[in-house]
C-alpha cells in the first residue's frame, strides 16, 4: 500500500475539503498540503511521526486537527496562517517544535507543549509566534521547563506588551515578560 504522501502532493489543491489518510502511510512530506484553503478536516494514521515543513501552511479553514501519538517533530511552518485552527493536540512523545509553527493560528485558544519538548525554533521565531498568537486572544500555553530555563530578560524584546510569564504560564493579562524565579540560562 501507499506509503508515503510526497512533497507538494496536494499543494494547492484548493477545492479539497477532507482526507483520510490511509493506515499505511508512514511520512507526509513538505508541503504536501500548502495551500489547501478548503481543507476542513484530515485524519492522519498513527504511523506518521512527523509532521513537516510547511506541511499545513495556509490551510485557512482548517479548525481541528488529532495529531497522532507518535509524532516527535512539528516542522518549520507546518500550521502557519492555519486561521481558524482552533484545536491541536500536540502528542507527549514531541520533542521539537519548528520555527513558526503555529504562527498567525488567530483562532487556536490553548496550547499545551508537552514536557517533552526540547526546541522551539529559535528564541525570535518562538516569541514572535506566541507574540502573534497571544494579540489574537489565546489565553493560556503551557510551557515546559526546559523552554522556561532558554529565556532570558532580552527575549522581551521580541514579544511586545501585554505578555508574561509566571509559573511556567503565559497569559496576556499583564504587561511585561516575569521570568519564573527557577527560570535560568
Amino acid at each position: 500500500g501507499l506509503k508515503t504522501i510526497g512533497s507538494a502532493a496536494f499543494s494547492c489543491c484548493t477545492s479539497l475539503e477532507n482526507i483520510n489518510i490511509p493506515e499505511t502511510v508512514t511520512s507526509i512530506e513538505n508541503t504536501a498540503f500548502y495551500d489547501c484553503h478548503s481543507l476542513q478536516s484530515i485524519y492522519i494514521p498513527q504511523n506518521v511521526t512527523r509532521i513537516d515543513n510547511y506541511t499545513f501552511y495556509n490551510c485557512t479553514t482548517l479548525e481541528s486537527i488529532q495529531l497522532p501519538e507518535g509524532v516527535t517533530n512539528i516542522g518549520d511552518y507546518a500550521f502557519y496562517k492555519c486561521y481558524n485552527l482552533k484545536n491541536v493536540n500536540i502528542p507527549d512523545k514531541v520533542t521539537n517544535i519548528g520555527r513558526y509553527a503555529f504562527n498567525y493560528c488567530i483562532n487556536l485558544r490553548d496550547l499545551r507543549i508537552p514536557s517533552t519538548v526540547n526546541s522551539i525554533g529559535n528564541p525570535i521565531a518562538y516569541w514572535a509566534t506566541i507574540k502573534n498568537t497571544v494579540e489574537a486572544g489565546i489565553t493560556e500555553i503551557e510551557l515546559p521547563d526546559i523552554i522556561k530555563r532558554a529565556i532570558t530578560e532580552g527575549d522581551i524584546l521580541y514579544c511586545g506588551t501585554g505578555i508574561s510569564i509566571t509559573s511556567g504560564k503565559l497569559n496576556n493579562n499583564k504587561t511585561k515578560l516575569l521570568i519564573n524565579e527557577n527560570a535560568s540560562r
